[in-house]
């Protein structure tokens, strides 16, 4: 395991079983360290303007790669939104199932990408792709995430650093 996946692996083996508000899933998906603490109302903000970005609208469905804890997802399902989320760590992964009961989450690699359900509304992946080992790996889950977007969907990517994911000649 890398020392990313030790860090996430242990946030969640830390977390407190009874607690699965949103405040607690931001502070397990890091939404509480200095350069990136968020207040749970902007949280919430931000999770409305993504959705009215996304184009999405009450009862459609959103996938989420590297859902970590839920956060995001928690806060699209308090939206109205359908949820689906994948994440590479199973202890979170567990936390997003009792967060979140609706929805259908899967423990697995995002280059890996294979859910049932391959016609999602919108695929979204927050602040993971700069995790990822190389472009290589990112152009194989970007693939995977558009294949599992329902025609006229949307794919979309956030947070992505420049140094670690390189661009790609056409």
């Amino acid at each position: 395991m890398s020392t990313w996946q030790d860090i996430w692996q242990r946030k969640a083996l830390n977390h407190e079983e009874a607690d699965y508000s949103l405040a607690q899933l931001m502070k397990l998906d890091g939404y509480d360290i200095s350069c990136s603490a968020v207040s749970v109302d902007g949280f919430r903000d931000f999770a409305a303007q993504l959705k009215e970005k996304l184009a999405v609208t009450e009862g459609q469905s959103v996938l989420e790669i590297g859902c970590g804890a839920g956060a995001l997802l928690k806060a699209f399902d308090d939206l109205g939104l359908t949820v689906a989320g994948l994440d590479y760590t199973d202890e979170l992964v567990q936390i997003c199932r009792a967060a979140i009961p609706g929805g259908v989450f899967e423990t697995g690699e995002a280059k890996e990408l294979d859910f049932e359900k391959k016609d999602f509304d919108a695929v979204v992946s927050h602040s993971v792709f700069h995790y990822f080992p190389s472009t290589d790996y990112a152009l194989e889950s970007f693939s995977k995430m558009i294949d599992h977007t329902r025609e006229g969907g949307i794919v979309a990517l956030t947070d992505i650093a420049e140094e670690k994911i390189s661009p790609v000649s056409t």
